[in-house]
This record gives structure tokens, sequence and C-alpha cells, in this order.
């Protein structure tokens, strides 16, 4: 008798905890998804500083270049006067530490106008340079029929090599295939 109470007393706790639970998950789900969709907006916000606004390309689905990097998402960036100024690739690589995932800005002309490295896993003080402005900017005003070519026509960090081939390989992959289909995506 004393074991069947006492299973009902926890039946009983555990039905309070998970409709708790339950409350609170979905009155703070909007909070979590507006943080979200700003976090998203102003990382798109920084790599195409002059495009007042972004949405993601409608019927979009990833697609894996090679078996080093896949382009996750593209989203279109608009003026003020919802005029196209250009487009953000979401390009996942595959570094020397594992997968990374950057933000690639381009220009109704072709050009890129910003690059943003958002996760890396790359080796701290060596790789994760691949985060830094004077690396980042050597992609800046670059067209998209620039070979990317580190070697050629960037330049590697010292000691991180393949990182640097990661991202660079990124940028050149996703400017192939927005130049393949800019008759929709940059009209």
């Amino acid at each position: 008798m004393n074991v069947v109470k006492h299973g009902f007393i926890l039946m009983f706790a555990s039905i309070i905890a998970s409709g708790s639970l339950s409350l609170v998950y979905h009155q703070t789900e909007p909070i979590i998804e507006q943080a979200k969709s700003d976090e998203i907006k102003n990382l798109l916000t920084e790599v195409f500083p002059s495009a007042a606004d972004f949405h993601l390309l409608e019927g979009f689905e990833p697609v894996r270049l090679d078996k080093i990097v896949k382009i996750k998402e593209i989203y279109i960036g608009f003026d003020d006067e919802e005029l196209r100024k250009g487009l953000v690739a979401k390009v996942e690589v595959v570094g020397y530490g594992g997968p990374i995932l950057i933000l690639v800005g381009i220009t109704k002309e072709e050009k890129i106008v910003g690059i943003k490295v958002v996760e890396h896993k790359e080796t701290p003080g060596l790789g994760s340079k691949i985060t830094g402005v004077d690396f980042l900017n050597r992609f800046t005003g670059k067209s998209l029929r620039d070979p990317f070519e580190v070697k050629t026509d960037i330049e590697a960090i010292t000691g991180a090599t393949k990182s640097s081939v990661a991202v660079t390989k990124a940028v050149q992959k996703a400017a192939t295939l927005i130049l393949q289909n800019k008759e929709v995506w940059l009209k």
C-alpha cells in the first residue's frame, strides 16, 4: 500500500514538473526565436553593411559542391527601396580542426563585399587567425571570376595553410555557384 501511495505522489510530481516545463518552453520559444533572428541579421549586416534587409532565398536546398564544401543557405540583400543589392552565402567547409562556417557577401556587380567566419574549431593562435581582419580583407573587393587560390592571389596565414586553403576554397566554390545562378539570384 505504501508503494502505491509513493507511486501516485511521484506521478503527480512528474505531471506538475512536465507541465511547468511545457509552459516555460511555450513562453520562451518566441523570445529565443527572435534572438536567433536578430543574431543572424546582425551577422548578415556585418558582412554586407550596405543592405538594409535580408530574406532567405526561398526554395534553396543546401548544395554540396565537393567533399569538403557545402552551401547551406543564401540570403538576398535589399536596400531601403526593396531593390536587390546582392546576396550572402552561408558556406560550410572542412578545415584543419573540423567544420568552418563562413558568410560571404557578394554584390550585384559580382564583387566580394565582406566575409565573416562565424564558427570554427581551428587551432588557437594559428588556424584561428582565419577570423582576423587581415586575412579576411584579402578577399574583399575581389571579383567572383578571380581564381581564389592560395599562393596565387590569396596569401596563406603562416603556420595555418590548411585553414587558409579551406576558407579560400569555400569562397571559390561559392563564387562559382553564384556565377552559375547569377541571372536568378543577382537580377
